[in-house]
């Protein structure tokens, strides 16, 4: 029996923690019917594993289950459905609300047990904490495994708590294996209109940007080995499979990471895992199983076969419908969530309207925010404006509730248009949240830019002090553990950038931390 702590790679964001006898499953996507409408699909391929999985938990005196948050590839239903049957004990952050709870009940779990954020709990062989990220936008956590002998294994898998990184390194280091995403994971630029320059432009520096970011929460982190995960799905639909090798990608793979991390002489060692390879947590980190065998080379090939063997049509296309009725019931659904957004008035005002467009009909619906209303127009008549093109068939399971609004915007079919060009957090919580969520998420925003908790910030080499807001607007980042270039200092979450020195502006939007130079106010 293992007595060191085992961490075997499921693939995508998937692990398997052994010590003694006890098993920890972390977000196994292996299912055989991909993710958001079969829009994504796990890469490597990585299904076989389901059948070695079950026989650890044969094997095992405990199985736990950890689900970080309801995103098709980490709540994988079909996997969760088999798993069921074997009964393990569910780990997962308490959130706000019943929900996520709820989802594994109606999979016939009965041992569920809630983590509130950074409590620790025992599970026999192994000491679990999650750390949860709810912002209002979406939710998810992540979380440290511990051994008997104080062996460690962070996963973040998608969960951008860098600003975090400072706090856990001082109160948990050290950390023998570390796992976060590296890759982008939503639909822009992929889904917007942009001519090519643009396009590949607008992706180089969104590319960039998430590299920066993860090396510097391993930086931060000082972990010993780190491993890339929850990496870029394979996009086998043909309408989406030119996605897989764009250049200057959001969505890179693996090794070009890698290059990126050893170009920038990272301290932690790198280890590529394929699904199946596993490492033994002990003094002197040791690697095995499959070795990881992948790379550009090999990539198109690798994919025609995947796409050969899984693809098929996406099963809302198969729908029959009739588009009136259908856009009726999504006036009524929008209408209710503008109703709790006319609740908040005047602290939320946004800074344009949302038109929905469809193929099968020739008008606009508009969602209009100072009228708080949806209505359909035969044209947008205004300069600024939040454009959504789509199929009114794609919605069909949304409209059900057989979808959420979340996972329907990562199956990538459909395309918008902003004007001006510019990300708008009140804009995406209105098309991403569930109505149950809506108003949560609306509190949250107002609270990240009210302004109500003001820090000091100090340039490096000058001396100067400003005085700002400590929670980004965007997504609540604290600026406590901003990073400064200059007089740029930069959110350590989505690496929203805000110049102090235009009154601490955003530098894609018109959001500001609000910064005032506190020398200006000394008198002589």
């Amino acid at each position: 029996m293992m007595r060191n702590m085992k961490v075997t790679y499921l693939g995508h964001a998937g692990f398997v923690v052994e010590c003694a006898g006890t098993l920890l499953i972390m977000d196994p996507w292996l299912g055989r019917n991909g993710a958001f409408d079969r829009a994504w699909f796990q890469f490597p391929r990585n299904h076989h594993l389901l059948d070695e999985l079950l026989t650890k938990i044969a094997g095992a005196r405990h199985v736990g289950l950890y689900i970080s948050h309801e995103h098709e590839d980490h709540f994988c239903r079909d996997t969760l459905e088999t798993l069921s049957r074997h009964s393990p004990t569910v780990i997962i952050p308490r959130y706000r609300g019943k929900d996520f709870v709820d989802r594994f009940r109606m999979l016939g779990y009965l041992e569920i047990r809630e983590i509130p954020d950074g409590e620790a709990s025992r599970f026999f062989d192994l000491d679990v904490r999650i750390f949860i990220d709810e912002a209002g936008i979406n939710r998810d956590s992540a979380i440290l495994v511990t051994a008997a002998d104080g062996r460690k294994f962070l996963n973040f898998n998608d969960c951008k708590i860098f600003d975090r990184c400072p706090q856990l390194h001082a109160q948990y280091a050290p950390f023998d294996v570390f796992a976060c995403q590296y890759t982008g994971a939503t639909m822009h630029p992929i889904c917007y209109e942009y001519d090519s320059n643009t396009y590949r432009s607008v992706s180089r520096k969104k590319r960039q940007a998430k590299f920066f970011g993860v090396k510097t929460a391993i930086e931060r982190l000082q972990p010993a080995v780190y491993v890339p995960s929850a990496g870029p799905a394979a996009f086998l639909d043909p309408q989406l499979f030119h996605l897989n090798f764009e250049a200057d990608s959001v969505f890179p793979r693996s090794w070009e990471f890698k290059t990126y991390l050893e170009q920038h002489r990272c301290q932690a060692r790198v280890l590529q895992l394929p699904p199946g390879g596993w490492l033994d947590v002990q003094s002197d980190i040791q690697q095995g199983g499959p070795r990881f065998d992948l790379d550009s080379e090999r990539l198109h090939s690798y994919l025609i076969d995947y796409q050969a063997e899984f693809i098929s049509a996406p099963a809302s296309q198969n729908r029959s419908f009739d588009a009136e009725p259908l856009r009726h019931r999504l006036v009524e659904h929008l209408q209710r969530k503008l109703d709790v957004y006319a609740e908040f008035g005047a602290p939320l005002k946004m800074r344009s309207n949302i038109y929905f467009a469809f193929e099968e009909l020739p008008d606009f619906l508009k969602v209009d925010f100072s009228e708080c209303r949806v209505r359909i127009v035969d044209r947008i008549d205004e300069a600024a404006y939040y454009l959504h093109r789509t199929a009114l068939k794609q919605l069909q399971k949304v409209i059900a509730g057989e979808m959420d609004w979340e996972a329907y915007f990562l199956t990538f079919r459909f395309r918008n248009r902003r004007e001006p060009d510019e990300y708008d957090s009140g804009i995406n919580l209105f098309l991403f949240a569930e109505l149950e969520a809506y108003r949560f998420g609306l509190e949250q925003l107002i609270r990240f830019r009210d302004g109500s908790e003001r820090i000091t910030v100090t340039l490096a080499g000058c001396g100067t002090k400003y005085e700002i807001n400590r929670l980004c607007p965007h997504q609540g980042g604290d600026l406590h553990y901003a990073l400064l270039e200059g007089n740029t200092l930069i959110c350590p979450r989505h690496y929203w950038r805000f110049d102090l020195a235009n009154g601490g502006k955003c530098t894609a939007n018109d959001d500001s931390i609000d910064a005032v130079r506190l020398d200006e106010f000394v008198e002589d």
